[in-house]
């Protein structure tokens, strides 16, 4: 997922073209009560329908400003029904009280495209409210479109919505929590394009963002459904990494793009509320989220990987157990510990390190002939010093990243692109050297296995690196 090129004058809609007001789409959805969120604070959750007056659609304005397009009561079931104008790009659906106070809000990507149209609104919960208020804060001051939305909501998971009302309950600002998270959010949304240039991955904008649309509409759909959100989001994040495969960024590619995206987000994370209480929870929950989405593409690219790698099935089965127990520990991390452990253990077990299986599922994969255990061994023991040097390289990017982070001044935007060209650099060169160990395994098993063995190696190692 990635950020679209977005145009527009000021005061237009954020990435819009003039559209025909002459036709009307409809748009329906619900209010909830679902999530821990205060009402009082804009976050939705209990009390929400009963306190709700009515719905308002408004467009997202380059600004950050909304254009109010269309208004609709609600039923005893929190239900509403609008009609706006067609082809409207970047809307966030409103639940207001009587007094006209916003107490719960959803991104919409975008209403039908033609008069008649029927699209479906993401409930209005905490979860919602949460990754719309996210993408206000960064309307007016970077580019916003439905790709940088599909990314917000893809990171801002029930957890990390969930930490976010403990802290704003606890008497944090919520506005600033929220900021900060958006903030290293679009840092990160643009550390993945540039991971994906780096790696020549030619991107047509326009096809990905009307893939991630539709990605968005079935999301809505699910979920107002009663579809679970567990369900309706692996969904999504697979609907919307398929439009990146679709546009020929391979596996290890968007798995490395992932990890830049991950670690820059973290840092960034850090030094924004590196002086605020209280939010210890909502730093874990956002690692916890973007350590998922790596361990979901790490998971996809091992796997991509093996197959076309000619390995046996029973090596494929093996990598594929693994890769599920990596997810299943990650999304069940109770700390930053625990996520750590699930990343050991899935090396470990690609690997054999501390097991009685020599080699682990990475000689499997190459055959498990003594001969394949001993130049395995070989390498792993010259990836200790490739894995020192990669934590090295990361932590300068990042320190100089998180300096040009903290400053105002005309020079932080090219700082900031700067470092982060050199984290993905350090990325690059560490996939390089390993690469070059691929001869060192031929021997054994053949080229094309011992790449296919040496790329699952490299890219476990780049997930979820804390240099910091």
């Amino acid at each position: 997922m990635v950020l679209g090129c977005s145009s527009g004058s000021e005061g237009s809609p954020a990435g819009d073209d003039p559209v025909d007001t002459g036709s009307l789409a409809i748009v329906s959805g619900h209010v909830t009560d679902e999530g821990s969120g205060s009402p009082d604070l804009g976050l939705a959750g209990r009390g929400t329908i009963e306190k709700t007056a009515k719905v308002r659609i408004s467009r997202l304005l380059e600004s950050g400003t909304l254009e109010s397009l269309a208004e609709a009561t609600i039923d005893a079931r929190g239900a509403f029904t609008a009609e706006v104008e067609a082809d409207a790009k970047l809307l966030v659906v409103e639940a207001l009280d009587a007094s006209g106070e916003v107490i719960g809000s959803a991104i919409l990507e975008a209403s039908g495209s033609a008069d008649g149209d029927a699209v479906i609104a993401a409930p209005i919960s905490t979860e919602s409210s949460v990754e719309a208020q996210a993408l206000r804060q960064v309307a007016g001051s970077a580019v916003a479109d439905a790709s940088l939305a599909t990314d917000l909501r893809a990171l801002i998971d029930a957890e990390l919505s969930k930490a976010v009302a403990a802290a704003a309950s606890a008497g944090v600002e919520a506005q600033a929590v929220i900021e900060a998270i958006a903030k290293a959010a679009t840092g990160a949304h643009h550390a993945e394009l540039r991971a994906l240039a780096n790696a020549d991955v030619d991107l047509d904008v326009d096809a990905l963002i009307k893939a991630e649309l539709e990605a968005a509409r079935a999301l809505n759909a699910a979920l107002d459904s009663k579809v679970s959100a567990g369900e309706a989001a692996a969904q999504f994040l697979a609907d919307a990494d398929a439009a990146l495969e679709a546009q020929g960024a391979s596996a290890d590619v968007r798995a490395r793009a992932q990890a830049a995206a991950s670690v820059t987000f973290r840092a960034s994370l850090a030094v924004s509320l590196v002086s605020t209480a209280d939010v210890d929870v909502v730093v874990f929950a956002s690692s916890r989220a973007a350590a998922a989405l790596e361990a979901r593409a790490t998971a996809a690219a091992v796997t991509e990987i093996v197959e076309k790698g000619g390995a046996a099935q029973a090596a494929l089965d093996a990598v594929a157990e693994a890769s599920a127990e990596l997810v299943a520990g990650v999304d069940a991390a109770a700390d930053v510990g625990a996520i750590a452990a699930a990343r050991a253990k899935f090396i470990a077990t690609l690997t054999g390190e501390g097991q009685a299986d020599a080699g682990g599922v990475l000689a499997r994969v190459g055959g498990a002939t003594a001969d394949v255990e001993e130049r395995l061994r070989a390498v792993f023991d010259a990836m200790a010093a490739l894995n020192a040097q990669l934590d090295a390289d990361l932590k300068a990017a990042l320190s100089a990243y998180v300096d040009a982070h903290a400053r105002a001044d005309g020079a932080a935007s090219a700082s900031l692109d700067a470092s982060m060209d050199a984290v993905i650099e350090a990325y690059a060169r560490f996939e390089a050297e390993v690469a070059a160990h691929a001869p060192d395994l031929a021997g054994a098993m053949g080229m094309e296995t011992a790449s296919a063995v040496i790329q699952t190696l490299g890219i476990a190692e780049v997930m979820f690196r804390t240099p910091m």
